[in-house]
């Protein structure tokens, strides 16, 4: 197997707050001391990504998330696709107080249940893949973060066959 990882290199609409500069940047640069917060219970931000370039066959498609929170509630967080105009969510990851990755797995394209296509993966807006977002529930009196954020496709390629195994780290929200 191989893999190909995509952080943010744009947004779409945002309703976290960044610690400095652009929402995207701030959750793309492998850094926890950049990240966006939010306290609104229903914030969504939504990031665009790079295209991703290979030719083989998609085995699964990981989102991971860098997350924490503060105070005394519960916070959860989730990534979230859009396909088809359908939204579809990974599981739910709590935060705790300091930074922790967290993942979950699309081993098939949740709007056909079938394997993915890298078509699909890079259809953004033409193949019905809009776009991919971070959102969370923020419990009263507590503050969510989130430091990194991004997608992962594992594939095997098609030319040589070779396996490589990575690790994937990141969370959801």
């Amino acid at each position: 197997m191989a893999t190909q990882t995509r952080r943010p290199t744009g947004e779409g609409p945002t309703e976290w707050t960044p610690s400095a500069g652009n929402n995207w940047e701030c959750v793309s640069d492998e850094s926890d001391s950049t990240y966006v917060s939010a306290t609104d219970t229903t914030a969504t931000d939504v990031y665009t990504h790079a295209d991703f370039d290979f030719t083989g066959t998609v085995n699964k498609l990981t989102n991971f998330m860098r997350i924490k929170d503060t105070g005394t509630n519960c916070s959860f967080y989730n990534g979230r696709m859009i396909i088809n105009g359908s939204y579809y969510y990974g599981a739910v990851r709590y935060g705790g107080a300091s930074f922790a990755d967290e993942t979950y797995d699309w081993l098939t394209n949740p709007d056909s249940s079938s394997a993915w296509t890298k078509d699909e993966l890079n259809g953004i807006g033409t193949h019905g893949v809009d776009t991919y977002s971070a959102r969370a529930a923020i419990g009263a009196d507590r503050t969510g973060y989130i430091s990194d954020f991004g997608w992962i496709v594992d594939y095997e390629e098609e030319a040589t066959g070779a396996t490589q195994k990575s690790a994937i780290f990141g969370m959801n929200f």
